[in-house]
């Protein structure tokens, strides 16, 4: 049997993944949980996150999932608090989190819709920032 001499180079780091119920959120946990990394796994989608829950089990990695929008007021403050709380400091936060524009013509989208998609990851990441490291 080979054993990677880096696969549990992570082993007692925490980090914090945004959007982790799909897409490259989803691919960050699974990597960072096969090298030992304790995941906390944050995205909207609760079945996403089982199925993000269920492939980190698979390869004995260790997860805890937190179903919550992070657009709305208050629940960055209070992820962080809780958080802090059970894992102590953070190894790193990855934010992955985003809504996206339908395909739609240019012409059918709202200024509102194209605030809301452009600044609402760097207001997040600001407020994760913020929070987590004061």
């Amino acid at each position: 049997m080979i054993i990677d001499r880096h696969s549990k180079r992570l082993a007692g780091s925490s980090f914090l993944v945004t959007g982790a119920s799909s897409g490259l959120g989803f691919g960050i946990s699974i990597a960072l949980a096969q090298k030992g990394a304790e995941v906390i796994a944050v995205g909207r989608d609760k079945k996403g996150l089982e199925d993000l829950s269920d492939a980190i089990k698979r390869s004995m990695g260790s997860v805890t999932l937190v179903c919550i929008d992070l657009a709305k007021e208050g629940t960055i403050e209070e992820l962080s608090n809780k958080v802090s709380e059970k894992f102590g400091e953070l190894r790193g936060i990855i934010h992955c989190a985003m809504s996206s524009l339908q395909m739609v013509p240019i012409s059918q989208v709202s200024l509102k819709e194209i605030e809301i998609n452009l600044l609402s990851p760097i207001m997040i990441s600001f407020r994760l920032i913020s929070c987590f490291h004061r």
